[in-house]
């Protein structure tokens, strides 16, 4: 004796929900991997201008304030031993400094100094894009 079921002439099913749950948890991922991508700091400074574009990657930041402060990626560290907390805990990441266009310049190019005695050969200062380049592809910006 056979039963029917119902089953026995239907084709196979897709389902969607699964494939919707996945297609979502990939957005997320995405979305939360670009916002990780930026670099984001809480101390403002007025960046110097000049025309050179700036090295992409991950860096340790080292920002010089024009009230005195100086900080090490988030963390407020007295400027006399900047320099060491720097060599320190240097995670092999290069060194990027950003200094406020009226820190005098002196105490950028001491702290530069005592971190390539100490080993650390790969620093830089950051800069800004002056507000007439902006928005100018490269070939163009090499031509003026």
């Amino acid at each position: 004796m056979r039963i029917d079921t119902g089953y026995e002439n239907s084709g196979a099913r897709v389902e969607m929900t699964p494939l919707m749950d996945v297609v979502f948890l990939l957005l997320v991922f995405f979305i939360y991997a670009v916002a990780r991508m930026t670099t984001v700091s809480a101390v403002s400074v007025s960046l110097p201008e000049t025309d050179s574009e700036q090295s992409p990657g991950r860096h340790e930041i080292v920002t010089l304030c024009s009230d005195g402060t100086t900080w090490l990626d988030d963390e407020q560290i007295p400027r006399e031993i900047l320099a060491d907390r720097i060599t320190a805990h240097n995670k092999g990441l290069p060194i990027l400094i950003r200094a406020d266009r009226d820190v005098p310049i002196g105490f950028g190019l001491e702290l530069l100094s005592d971190l390539r005695k100490a080993g650390l050969s790969t620093v830089a200062f950051q800069t800004s894009l002056p507000e007439s380049a902006v928005g100018i592809p490269a070939a163009e910006k090499q031509e003026k």
